[in-house]
């Protein structure tokens, strides 16, 4: 039950009520203004991830060539295959730091970190791909894992503060 949509209007001016609905409206704001670049970045990466993928197969992604379609089937298979990669490992990673976060009882550093140490993996993408296919693949992956891992506690934490 949503409890603070059921208060009157003389409870909101309160000095409780007051500082529950600013707790409120500053938790939805850093969520807007903090979280969502973030959540942009992911699904703009989520969209890409089989084609990023197909690219890095046929040795086409630091290029101005790309390889998005044509006879090679192979290569879409093996590019939708490993583009289920990062999901699965996101899905270990959002329970993980979930758990984390409730064993620790905070929730701050378990939003922000992840999403912190996910866009440093992300900048050595290039010098990695140009290593081997698969440091840059497990680039790629580490990074969608530790952006979707910590969605599951921003949502708590928000939902969290609008129920007190």
């Amino acid at each position: 039950m949503v409890r603070w949509r059921l208060r009157s209007f003389a409870q909101w001016a309160s000095a409780d009520g007051y500082a529950t609905a600013l707790r409120c409206v500053s938790c939805v704001l850093s969520h807007c203004c903090c979280c969502s670049p973030g959540v942009l970045c992911v699904f703009s990466l989520n969209s890409w991830i089989s084609i990023i993928t197909k690219n890095m197969l046929a040795g086409t992604v630091l290029t101005n060539s790309t390889s998005t379609g044509g006879a090679s089937a192979t290569n879409t298979l093996h590019a939708t295959l490993l583009s289920a990669i990062p999901y699965f490992c996101a899905a270990v990673g959002m329970w993980a730091v979930a758990s984390s976060s409730h064993h620790f009882k905070e929730k701050e550093f378990h939003i922000g970190m992840p999403w912190v140490i996910g866009g440093i993996s992300l900048t050595f993408f290039a010098p990695l791909y140009k290593a081997s296919f698969a440091a840059g693949f497990g680039v790629i992956v580490i990074a969608l894992t530790l952006a979707y891992s910590s969605q599951s506690v921003t949502f708590a934490r928000v939902t969290g503060e609008a129920q007190e």
